[in-house]
């Protein structure tokens, strides 16, 4: 989206695609250079996430859709690293994670000038909250996929099952056989049912299609 074009101004696939093309020139240069493959691997990001643009379950709590994808782009994980609109504090915040205080003098401060101290440290507390969460997420996600990744090597060096997922067809049964039986192996290391549901979308392998129901 080229947000320096009047909205009242046509925008056709080729002034697109000339943005695009100076982008890509100086895209190499926004970013520090970085052996890290995590920092600079491709990722999905919704840049628009707030309460109208995400449903949730009333009964299970669980988030079922997220709508409003038009300015959602896939790029460098260093460039994703921000808190969504809903829980942004948009002005400074102090450092560390002391929950922060009501200043001295309050109850003497008008009704409006509380109410707005209070908001202010509301966002603030939401803003850390979201950093603290997206931390201990991201920590405990990373150590779940060394552990498939560890799993999958092992799966791999004793041809157990194969990387890609295919197999000959004399293979075929001992490969589905191998496939259910590790996976089963693999949940049965969660420490709890949110881990065990966790587990069971990372394990990469769908059951094999029987070629002899095509």
């Amino acid at each position: 989206m080229n947000y320096y074009l009047s909205l009242k101004t046509q925008e056709h696939p080729e002034d697109g695609l000339a943005l695009l093309a100076k982008y890509m020139k100086v895209a190499p240069y926004l970013i520090p250079r970085s052996t890290n493959d995590e920092a600079s691997s491709n990722v999905l990001m919704h840049p628009d996430l707030h309460l109208d643009n995400i449903f949730v379950d009333p009964e299970t709590l669980q988030i079922t859709r997220i709508v409003d994808w038009q300015s959602a782009c896939v790029a460098p994980l260093f460039y994703h690293a921000d808190v969504p609109r809903m829980c942004a504090h948009r002005v400074p915040l102090r450092e560390g994670w002391a929950v922060p205080e009501r200043p001295g003098g309050f109850d003497s401060l008008s009704a409006e000038e509380q109410r707005k101290i209070d908001d202010d440290i509301e966002s603030e507390i939401l803003h850390k909250y979201y950093e603290a969460q997206d931390l201990e997420l991201h920590s405990k996600e990373e150590e779940n996929i060394n552990g498939v990744g560890g799993l999958m090597t092992l799966f791999r060096d004793q041809a157990v099952l194969p990387v890609d997922g295919m197999v000959e067809p004399k293979d075929y049964d001992t490969a589905r056989e191998n496939s259910r039986k590790f996976k089963e192996i693999f949940i049965g290391l969660a420490k709890d049912d949110e881990e065990k549901e966790l587990f069971t979308k990372l394990w990469p392998y769908q059951e094999p299609v029987d070629t002899e129901c095509l």
